[in-house]
């Protein structure tokens, strides 16, 4: 699964487009942010139980330009990123995957994800606009004063 298509997000574009684009920014990495947590905690509680530093190693990662990765990354202490996931749930030259559990659990979880998305972005999106607007009545009072 590679991209997360978001349905039903007419109203929170028409909602984004009427503040600013520094609103928009930030209440849309804090919704990528929560969307990303949840895809992770659904993946980890859904990775095979062997040692247990399989899901340990699932991480997430929210890039400038609102882009959430979430993948395999180095466990503490250790100098390399865990490769045995490819024959769990890759197709190899052997043969079908051995547990293909990442794409099955990744597909459960992407319509919780994608409400948690919208809900946490018009969430975030409102409290930056009065973060916005109580910082614009603060310097027109400090200014008329004067």
């Amino acid at each position: 699964m590679k991209n997360l298509e978001l349905e039903g997000a007419d109203f929170l574009l028409k909602q984004m487009k009427a503040f600013g684009p520094t609103v928009e920014k930030k209440a849309t990495k804090t919704g990528i942010r929560k969307a990303a947590r949840q895809m992770q905690r659904a993946l980890r509680a859904a990775a095979p139980r062997k040692s247990g530093r399989y899901a340990k190693q699932i991480g997430v990662k929210v890039g400038k330009r609102g882009i959430a990765w979430i993948g395999l990354r180095r466990g503490k202490g250790e100098t390399q990123t865990l490769y045995y996931y490819k024959s769990l749930d890759m197709k190899t030259k052997r043969g079908a995957p051995l547990n293909p559990w990442f794409e099955n659990a990744a597909k459960a979880a992407s319509q919780g994800v994608t409400t948690t998305l919208i809900d946490a972005t018009t969430v975030a999106l409102y409290d930056e606009a009065a973060k916005v607007y109580k910082r614009s009545m603060r310097n027109n009072a400090s200014g008329s004063s004067a």
